[in-house]
């Protein structure tokens, strides 16, 4: 059906929408609570704006232009009523949600009603049609999350945070003769084998990372059957109880 059957209403009624529209974008500017939320509602009525525009500029116009507009604009003006009510700070959590509940629902309404619009009223224009088809999915599916629902949240992750911690049970002591313990191993160094020393060593990082890195690489570089030296940090003298800074190792003795 051409636009000019249709007179001025629908143009007007356009332009009504248009001017609500503009109107919701500066009040946005002066909000104090849920700002975020309401900055994207106002991005969405911008680009509902410009649909609107498309739609009217065209030769075409769809025979329910008329109830979609009608529906636009009382979904613009409840934004609107939102928009003014929240000129002031509140601090109720409770309220807070409800104001996003109801623009999250007001976009998704304004999304729908795009949705209604057919093919034939964009005529060749292609490009228009992407765009209002996109605009429309966005909207239907947008969701609005308020800080005080973040914030909730948050607190319930911080009180979970400062709950106790379980200490987990005690192992018993092993009492044999060679212990694994490394409590008990210090306790009792005499009984530590080579092999006990440089994994404490080790897991306590009393010898520097280098020195293992180096000290594994040649464990890697001997043939198996070949006869290694311990470590001089393995002699520990059982008198003592320090380790030994000149042992005599085999091969030591077998240079004399």
């Amino acid at each position: 059906m051409s636009r000019k059957e249709y007179g001025s209403p629908i143009e007007s009624l356009a332009e009504f929408i248009l001017a609500s529209i503009s109107e919701i974008i500066v009040l946005v500017l002066s909000v104090v609570v849920e700002q975020e939320i309401f900055t994207e509602t106002a991005c969405y009525l911008y680009r509902t704006s410009v649909a609107i525009m498309e739609l009217k500029t065209t030769d075409t116009c769809p025979e329910n232009a008329m109830e979609m507009f009608q529906s636009i604009s009382r979904s613009v003006n409840l934004a609107k009523l939102l928009v003014e009510k929240c000129q002031k700070p509140f601090s109720d959590p409770e309220l807070r949600i409800i104001t996003a509940q109801q623009l999250e629902e007001v976009i998704k309404h304004i999304g729908e009603c795009l949705s209604l619009t057919p093919p034939s009223a964009f005529g060749d224009q292609h490009y228009a049609e992407v765009a209002v088809r996109t605009l429309s999915n966005e909207m239907q599916n947008a969701h609005f999350e308020p800080q005080a629902s973040k914030t909730s949240d948050i607190d319930k992750m911080l009180s979970l945070e400062e709950q106790p911690e379980v200490e987990p049970a005690s192992t018993p002591t092993e009492t044999d003769l060679y212990p694994i313990s490394f409590e008990v191993s210090t306790e009792n160094p005499q009984f530590l084998s080579a092999h006990q020393l440089h994994e404490i060593l080790e897991s306590t990082s009393w010898v520097s990372k280098r020195k293992l890195e180096n000290l594994s690489g040649s464990f890697t570089t001997l043939p198996q059957d070949q006869y290694m030296e311990p470590m001089y940090e393995a002699f520990f003298c059982p008198l003592t109880k320090k380790i030994m800074e000149d042992p005599v190792t085999i091969r030591k003795w077998s240079d004399i």
